[in-house]
């Protein structure tokens, strides 16, 4: 479960980086936001993604324009399966163009962040840093996770997640 808290952090983070070639603008260096370390990385209150989140979001101009990807999904039991390899140490998230882009002439062509056009590539490495691959039963195939879902065209319609930003509910109480 903690791994996948991790994930849901980190892609929150790739996803809303500014993807540029120096003609973002540069602000002044101020103090990051409380994190919480968790191995290597960190979690970060939900607040500040939502700060992070929506920066990006109103860059796309999201609210007049629904052919930008506002967020990628990916399935929780694809990523356990890859998971429970416990060789995995590290995660590593990699922009693609997807089959159906490419196949239909976008290949090796700008797209910007148009929806149905991107998506993300996972595949996890050990701690000698080498990848180390998912295979299905019975398949010496070494296979990655793809099929990250996009949204605007394939979000979630119900629930707090069919929200922009991270609603915050109260949480239960943890068990000692």
């Amino acid at each position: 479960m903690k791994k996948m808290y991790f994930l849901i952090a980190a892609a929150a983070m790739l996803l809303t980086a500014c993807h540029c070639d120096n003609h973002c603008p540069k602000p002044p260096f101020k103090a990051p936001p409380p994190k919480v370390p968790y191995g290597n990385s960190a979690f970060i209150p939900a607040d500040s993604a939502n700060k992070m989140i929506l920066s990006y979001l109103t860059s796309i101009n999201y609210q007049q324009n629904d052919t930008d990807l506002d967020c990628l999904t990916v399935d929780a039991d694809t990523m356990r399966a890859y998971l429970a390899n416990t060789n995995v140490k590290k995660i590593k998230l990699m922009f693609g163009h997807t089959l159906e882009y490419i196949n239909a002439g976008g290949g090796n062509q700008y797209c910007g962040y148009q929806t149905g056009a991107l998506t993300v590539i996972i595949a996890c490495y050990d701690s000698m840093n080498n990848y180390v691959y998912y295979h299905a039963p019975q398949s010496a195939v070494n296979m990655v996770m793809d099929h990250a879902e996009p949204c605007p065209s394939n979000c979630a319609r119900g629930g707090s997640a069919a929200s922009n930003v991270l609603i915050q509910q109260p949480q239960p109480p943890q068990k000692k």
